[in-house]
């Protein structure tokens, strides 16, 4: 990220940039004016949300290992899942599997395997993270929200007069994690840019808040990214980039359902894993004014788990997979996006076309599943400003999914319309609401199991349907020209889908396990989002209280059905920080308070928790380039499990513990 600070005032240090400069901008302004400009280069993740308003992104310095670290603060947001394969985003008690998540803008969507997650991804190298929370815009191709990563730009690293630039990094983890990377960047010339990444994450097995050594999860991570962009003109610029990242262990059978539960099933056992993504895109923007912007993109992305169940696959089910079984997934896809501004007119359309393939081997020869679909989607958005303070913003979209699955092959199309409204009844207060309809037609099977061979579909298998609204207000005393910055945000939400699909599980007669994708009923997701955020000089604080209530019109049998939701309780989050500019210091303090939840229709309750983090950063502006960083994760040790995470009980109760106490540092020189 580039921030611009007044070179008097510069404090070579992150997170005061974000106290005295990002938090603050109204106030800034005015410093700024009659002094010379310098860009200071960062290393961080700006993380913006439709949820909460800053009035300006926010920029973390957490020493992200996990991608809760930089979401789970986000009001309406979780990250479950402890382990690297099982990090799911659950957006208002929707799952990944209902998010449009997009990486550099590469669909990560598809059902790898319902015990681990679709998303692969190393925190470290985003420079942004744009999270839609809730599916009330019509650009959003999913039912609860969206997720947009976008990895580092050479642009992003370069300091004043620099042409070419590295960065060295590591870190390491009291509970047992030790991390390093080597980014290297420049302009080639004064049309042609590059950048290399690469990094390694090593885990050993962590212990939970009472101490409990878990098992099952040693291993390493690899990521490596490479950019090249050119800017032949003024308004035109296209970059290629490759992802290649890699997560190899020994790992246990069931990763999402904690290891009381793995080891009540199958004891002691792991199995040799790999999960890997490779990503490629091409990108073309063209920017001619400040009216226009045009955005296409071409990219490919694969996703393998190749996982050896020699040991594992003893019962007479899975006779197919005794031995190395292999599936991959891969999205192949075009964008094109257009902005435009005509009058009083804001435009937003595009185009999306996407091949979906999943193509599974099972170790027994001769045992494959290939499934594929197409899919198409056409949107257009105006926002029409019928006054200085007031607009409306109509929209429609049309969604075709081309489905040709093991179970059953079909086509569904769809028309959905949208419409919102925004008043700015003053220089500090706005009120909005938005209404959408929903549309989505049954995925493909989840590739690395054996369901495919043996699901069947309903004959009347339905698309779900529904709608989704909000309303809300949005206050920011910005426009005052106060000494410090006050915003708040009040979002209230509801969403009905009709025709909800799950795949049932059940027992046929010969005793096996045997699967259904059908229509279950109805659903509804109902709640609000609030938040407040204050900058004054060296002080930053920000406080969130958001909640989901899920109900459905038919029970949820938890031991059935593979459902979609995550219950939520209620949950708070604070945070303050606070920058000793005498020393270049930064501290900082992070809180979670998470209420006890029951799942409807169950008698399972999630016990509520509180978690505490602190930091401290020192950038000194005696060693240009230097950082050190230093944290505590789980402050007091205790034992917890996120309520996005996998919970029920089959047998034995699941059980998936966050790490204990961790204390992290990490020391960074970038020359």
């Amino acid at each position: 990220m580039t921030l611009l600070l007044p070179v008097p005032a510069r404090l070579g240090l992150l997170t005061l940039s974000i106290a005295s400069a990002l938090c603050a901008p109204a106030v800034a302004a005015d410093n700024l004016e009659d002094e010379s400009i310098e860009t200071v280069s960062v290393w961080g993740t700006q993380v913006s949300s439709s949820s909460r308003y800053l009035g300006e992104t926010d920029l973390t310095v957490k020493q992200p290992d996990h991608l809760s670290d930089l979401l789970r603060d986000i009001p309406g947001v979780d990250v479950g899942g402890t382990h690297s394969l099982t990090q799911r985003i659950n957006i208002r008690g929707f799952t990944e599997q209902d998010l449009d998540i997009t990486v550099d803008g590469a669909s990560q969507g598809g059902k790898m395997f319902h015990h681990i997650s679709n998303l692969t991804l190393n925190p470290d190298i985003l420079q942004r993270v744009d999270v839609a929370v809730g599916a009330s815009s019509i650009l959003t191709s999913e039912l609860g929200g969206a997720v947009a990563f976008e990895t580092k730009d050479p642009y992003d690293l370069l300091r004043a007069n620099e042409t070419f630039g590295a960065r060295l990094s590591a870190g390491w983890g009291s509970n047992d994690s030790q991390q390093g990377s080597l980014t290297v960047y420049g302009l080639l010339s004064d049309e042609w840019d590059a950048m290399a990444y690469i990094s390694r994450f090593d885990r050993d097995n962590f212990k939970d808040g009472d101490g409990n050594r878990t098992f099952g999860g040693e291993g390493e991570i690899t990521n490596g990214l490479v950019k090249v962009g050119w800017e032949p003109a003024s308004g035109h610029r296209f970059e290629l980039s490759y992802d290649k990242y890699r997560d190899k262990g020994d790992y246990l059978p069931r990763p999402d359902m904690g290891v009381s539960f793995n080891r009540n099933r199958t004891g002691e056992m792991i199995l040799p894993v790999t999960y890997d993504r490779d990503t490629a895109t091409i990108n073309y923007e063209y920017t001619p004014s400040q009216a226009i912007e045009l955005k296409a993109l071409a990219y490919y992305n694969q996703l393998s788990l190749t996982r050896d169940e020699t040991e594992f696959a003893t019962h007479p089910f899975l006779a197919d997979r005794k031995g190395v079984n292999v599936a991959e997934d891969t999205n192949l896809g075009v964008k094109l996006s257009v902005s435009q501004r005509i009058g009083d007119h804001q435009l937003a359309y595009g185009a999306h076309y996407e091949n979906q393939d999943n193509d599974t081997q099972f170790a027994k020869p001769g045992v494959q599943i290939l499934e594929s679909a197409d899919k198409i989607a056409l949107y257009v958005e105006d926002k029409i400003a019928l006054t200085p303070r007031f607009s409306v913003t109509p929209a429609a979209r049309y969604d075709s999914f081309d489905r040709r699955a093991t179970s059953s092959s079909q086509r569904y199309d769809d028309v959905s319309l949208a419409l919102g409204a925004e008043f700015v009844a003053n220089d500090y207060l706005t009120v909005f609401a938005n209404s959408r309809e929903l549309h989505k037609a049954p995925p493909l099977s989840e590739s690395f199991t054996t369901t495919a061979l043996s699901e069947s579909a309903d004959k009347d298998l339905k698309a779900e349907h529904g709608r989704t609204d909000e309303t809300g207000v949005r206050l920011s005393n910005a426009a005052a020209q106060k000494d410090y910055l006050l915003t708040a945000n009040l979002t209230v939400f509801r969403t009905e889908l009709d025709d909800e699909i799950v795949v049932r599980s059940y027992k046929d007669g010969g005793g096996n396990w045997a699967y259904e994708t059908t229509n279950r009923g109805d659903v509804t997701y109902r709640g609000f989002e609030a938040s407040t955020y204050w900058a004054w000089q060296q002080w930053t604080a920000s406080a969130s209280y958001s909640r989901t209530d899920v109900s459905y019109s038919e029970a949820y049998q938890l031991d059935q059905i593979f459902g979609r939701a995550r219950h939520l309780g209620d949950t708070v989050a604070l945070n303050a920080d606070y920058a000793l500019t005498r020393w270049d210091v930064l501290l900082g303090w992070n809180t979670q308070i998470q209420r006890s939840t029951t799942v409807p229709d169950s008698n399972l309750t999630k016990p509520g928790y509180t978690v505490h983090n602190v930091f401290a950063q020192w950038q000194p502006m005696a060693v240009d380039g230097f950082t050190l960083t230093a944290g505590v994760d789980n402050l007091f040790d205790s034992r917890y499990r996120s309520h996005a995470s996998t919970s029920g009980k089959r047998g034995a109760e699941i059980l998936d513990y966050e790490p204990g106490r961790n204390i992290k540092l990490t020391a960074s020189y970038q020359f």
